[in-house]
């Protein structure tokens, strides 16, 4: 699958927003990204959704920003994803002892 990239203008962002939340449910694995009117110089976008997976990093409980940056090097391109909150106990000296329910990698992209 090629990727793709639409960039629209419209005169109701909430409607929009709304809409295109809508349509990304219609996909196994989506990310909506919401600047929420933040005022930036730095930031040319209100929102991006991205649908779909074209590559994604195996799944990771260490050694994660590790294989994180080889990805992005190999990706060349943009990546979407999250970082799991038990990430911290791979960045510091921490160990969490809850029950995971979900058992999610501490990083999908």
């Amino acid at each position: 699958m090629k990727r793709f990239s639409k960039n629209y203008t419209v005169n109701n962002l909430e409607l929009f927003s709304k809409k295109l939340l809508k349509w990304s449910e219609n996909f196994s694995t989506s990310t909506f990204l919401n600047s929420n009117n933040y005022n930036s110089n730095i930031g040319e976008y209100e929102c991006i959704c991205a649908v779909d997976v074209k590559t994604k990093i195996p799944f990771t409980t260490c050694d994660s920003t590790l294989k994180l940056d080889k990805y992005v090097e190999e990706v060349k391109d943009w990546v979407f994803g999250y970082i799991n909150y038990d990430l911290k106990n791979e960045i510091e000296n921490l160990n969490s002892v809850n029950l995971d329910k979900f058992n999610l990698p501490n990083l999908f992209f």
